[in-house]
């Protein structure tokens, strides 16, 4: 009973400080970051149609082929950048810079550009543009988010080889059709997810003369001020905003907004800054806190959809650092239903492993964790862990929510008598610290995909260019190469069942909790909304009353 009480006290001291923090943030809407110099069109303040979005998460670049920063940073990309393909929310894809892909074997798959293609300079876009980017993209010297490691000619982490610049897996057919020829038959799926819908791509003619071992450091990619968007890239105000501006050569139709501002804003002045009129939404990096959701659905001038949990908080191991063991009691300890009913109240979904419950890949039979202390003691005891050594614990700052969850998280570590040494970071700093694998163990927000193969990949097999973990295991890159060999969908879903149990086995990460997306739009807003998936890709048609 005396255990029960100190749970329920610690509950209402984490949500008083939740309400507290909220209340203070709205202090002071505007946060401690600058807002743009016209930031009072949001309330018609101005004669152009001026849209402002709020995110609290802080792209590191703006960088076309290298978006460093988590899911905000690619998302952002999707404003001034267009791919072949759209992605939506109910995973569906459509044609955008491509009128069509076709296969007839799985293996060679063949793209016909939108005639109307172009730069936002007026450059029409070519197939000369889709070679120059892969080429730059995988060449041994460039820094990329991509993986194209399916794709022939190129090697597992997705690369050329040092010296190598031709694609023996990419044949130019003409100005407008190019096809891509895989190592097997594979997916179309996979074709379709992490190529054709995340390739954002860089002008030839505006980069043909810049060394490969220069692309990394020159000036284009944080002023990526030619490309092929609804909208061009005007400016980065770190810590405060991003601008853009109507693209006047859009090859879909010309924006009707004037210019789009997407503003960096901590999560508790969010609500007060959409009530104020100074954002007309949040982005879905615009993490909307706890201590507000009933504040906001009050306001009269906003509609607010709820989504469905899609981005799972998981705890993220250093393998080499945290032995087995430790990660095995850890699920255990966790009281995940309190963080879900209490702090989230009722808001939020309790996660296993890395795939949530509304994924078409979902494992519903998996093995899953109750809250067990004592077995985490027993498993604890077994692990042969110093108990006087503490377990860094890496929290980033951009989100109270998960914040508070991370303090519940070590308190219940505490309670089975292991010493944590929680530290908060900035975003950036957190990030910097996870890709060096200078942890031991930290809290990370991460999305999935509609194939989740990118995801597995990306994160699990080895050398993966999201691997933070220093996690390799043979078993799961096989089962990894096969998920993405599968045509069949039913025998791929058997091959992912498997992935995520091993994942549950192994434990380079632990899910703790998915939270529902609060997605608040202004009434201002004629058309456009936030989504979990592909919110910008009507970006072009969005407008504002006046």
């Amino acid at each position: 009973m005396k255990r029960a009480y100190a749970w329920w006290r610690l509950a209402a001291a984490l949500l008083a400080l939740l309400v507290l923090g909220a209340c203070g943030g709205n202090e002071s809407p505007t946060g401690s970051a600058e807002a743009p110099a016209d930031s009072g069109a949001a309330s018609g303040g101005t004669k152009d149609k001026v849209l402002f979005i709020g995110t609290v998460s802080e792209p590191g670049t703006v960088n076309p082929i290298n978006p460093i920063g988590g899911n905000v940073a690619y998302v952002i990309n999707g404003i001034f950048n267009d791919a072949l393909f759209d992605m939506d929310d109910s995973y569906s894809f459509s044609p955008k810079l491509a009128e069509s892909m076709e296969t007839t074997d799985n293996q060679t798959f063949v793209f016909k550009l939108n005639p109307k293609a172009a730069w936002n300079d007026g450059t029409p876009f070519t197939t000369e543009d889709v070679a120059f980017t892969l080429q730059t993209a995988l060449h041994a010297k460039v820094d990329t988010y991509h993986n194209f490691n399916f794709l022939e000619g190129v090697n597992q982490a997705g690369k050329l080889e040092e010296g190598q610049t031709e694609i023996s897996g990419l044949k130019i057919i003409d100005a407008r059709t190019f096809s891509i020829r895989t190592k097997q038959p594979i997916n179309r799926i996979v074709i379709q997810d992490r190529f054709a819908a995340r390739l954002h791509f860089i002008p030839k003619h505006v980069l043909k003369d810049v060394a490969p071992e220069q692309m990394n450091v020159h000036p284009y990619f944080q002023n990526p001020n030619v490309t092929t968007g609804a909208f061009r890239f005007v400016a980065f105000k770190k810590g405060a905003y991003l601008e853009f501006a109507r693209n006047e050569h859009y090859y879909r139709g010309i924006p009707k907004v004037d210019k789009v501002f997407v503003k960096i804003v901590p999560a508790a002045n969010l609500v007060g800054q959409l009530e104020t009129g100074e954002l007309h939404m949040n982005s879905n990096g615009g993490v909307i806190p706890i201590a507000d959701f009933d504040r906001l659905k009050s306001l009269n001038g906003l509609a607010v959809d709820v989504g469905e949990p899609s981005n799972a908080n998981q705890l993220i191991f250093n393998v080499k650092a945290v032995p087995l063991k430790v990660r095995q009691a850890i699920p255990y300890a966790l009281n995940r239903k309190m963080i879900v009913d209490k702090l989230f109240q009722g808001q939020a979904e309790i996660v296993d492993g890395v795939v949530p419950s509304n994924h078409p890949n979902y494992n519903s039979s998996q093995p899953t964790f109750e809250y067990n202390p004592e077995k985490a003691k027993q498993l604890l005891a077994e692990s042969g862990w110093d108990m006087n050594r503490p377990l860094s614990f890496y929290v980033p700052t951009n989100d109270k929510g998960r914040e508070l969850a991370a303090e519940i998280v070590a308190q219940n570590l505490q309670a089975v008598g292991l010493k944590v040494n929680l530290q908060k970071f900035d975003f950036a700093t957190m990030l910097q610290k996870i890709k060096k694998v200078d942890y031991e163990m930290a809290i990370f927000s991460r999305s999935t995909t509609v194939d989740p193969s990118f995801y597995f990949s990306n994160w699990y097999n080895t050398g993966g260019g999201n691997n933070w973990f220093n996690y390799s295991n043979p078993e799961m890159d096989q089962l990894i190469a096969e998920g993405e060999r599968e045509v069949d969908p039913i025998k791929q879903k058997a091959i992912y069942n498997k992935v995520q149990e091993l994942l549950l086995r192994d434990l380079p990460t632990l899910g703790v909790y998915s939270a529902k997306d609060f997605m608040p739009v202004s009434k201002k807003v004629k058309v456009g909304k936030p989504k979990s998936f592909g919110m910008y890709n009507n970006i072009y048609e969005w407008d504002l009353s006046n």
